[in-house]
Parts: C-alpha cells; sequence; structure tokens
C-alpha cells in the first residue's frame, strides 16, 4: 500500500481536489477505503503457543494453525471476506472430523460496495497471460445486459470475462 500524508483536500460543486504530497488530482467523488486489522489481542493465543503476526494468525493449507488448533475468517489475514471466512470454516470443519480438505482461493470473489459496485473473480487478463494461459476477453456494457432495467437506476459500467482458451475456463 502507498503510504502518504495528504497535505490538502477541497470538496467543491465541481467535485474533489486532493493535494498528496507535491501531486494534486482533481475528481467528481472521492473514495476512501480503509483496511482492516486482525483482531487477535485477548482471545487466549498465548495458551496454546501462537503468536500472531502483522497479518494476523499463520495458517497452511489447511487451515491449521497448530497442533490441534485451527483458525478462521479475518484473524487469519487471507481474504477478508465473509464468505472465505465461511469457506475456512468448513475445510477446517472437515479437516477436524478427519476428512481433511485444502484450501484453494484461486477464484475468490470480491467486491467494493460502492454506486456502481466494482467486483472480481480470479485472474485479471494480465495476471493470466503473465502465467502462460492463451486468453480470450469478452466484455459488454452492462446497461445492455438482459433485465438490466430492472436495477433501475442508470446502470452504467460494464462486465468482463476472461477464458483460458486452452482449458475452456473462465
Amino acid at each position: 500500500p502507498v503510504r502518504a500524508h495528504t497535505l490538502k483536500l477541497e470538496v467543491g460543486g465541481k467535485g474533489v481536489e486532493l493535494t498528496v504530497g507535491s501531486d494534486t488530482v482533481s475528481a467528481e467523488r472521492l473514495l476512501l477505503a480503509v483496511g482492516r486489522t486482525p483482531r487477535v489481542e485477548n482471545i487466549g493465543l498465548d495458551t496454546v503457543g501462537i503468536e500472531p503476526g502483522e497479518t494476523g494468525i499463520a495458517i497452511d493449507s489447511y487451515c491449521q494453525a497448530a497442533e490441534n488448533v485451527y483458525a478462521v475468517g479475518d484473524v487469519t489475514g487471507v481474504s477478508n471476506f465473509t464468505h472465505v471466512a465461511a469457506y475456512q470454516g468448513w475445510v477446517a470443519a472437515e479437516c477436524i472430523l478427519g476428512r481433511g480438505h485444502e484450501t484453494d482461493y484461486t477464484a475468490v470473489p470480491r467486491v467494493v460496495f460502492s454506486d456502481p459496485e466494482i467486483a472480481a473473480v480470479g485472474l485479471s487478463a494480465e495476471q493470466a497471460r503473465e502465467q502462460g494461459i492463451d486468453v480470450a476477453t469478452a466484455e459488454v456494457d452492462i446497461s445492455k445486459a438482459d433485465r438490466a432495467e430492472t436495477f433501475g437506476k442508470g446502470l452504467k459500467g460494464k462486465a468482463g470475462v476472461v477464458a483460458d482458451r486452452e482449458r475452456g475456463v473462465l
């Protein structure tokens, strides 16, 4: 993450003007996003010999943090989304029951609940190409998508897909 001190923020009828360091940026709107910090204090980790790191409790691919100790959700620092926490809970439960499933985070959906929303899942076209994948892409204006009118508020934006031509996987 880029860390800088904001020198000046002006909000007016034409939008916002943000000065960071020696750079000034003008825009219609400003989106302020702050991260999440795992809450690992006073939960008894010292009693099981776990020392959390900066991003939380380190886990292996089975969500195991130590012998007979599993960690799931935001405390792991792995994709801090509710659906990932639920998935990790399932993996940990399966492991505790002796069925030993490993985690697979290759297609974690992620979203910014803004208006309009911003969402993604899987690799970008650039990331896929970097992995040597023969990429095909397609994009559509979402206002032209079937049933877009059901959202009723001048839907704007685009939706795109990235496909692996060889394996036929989106």
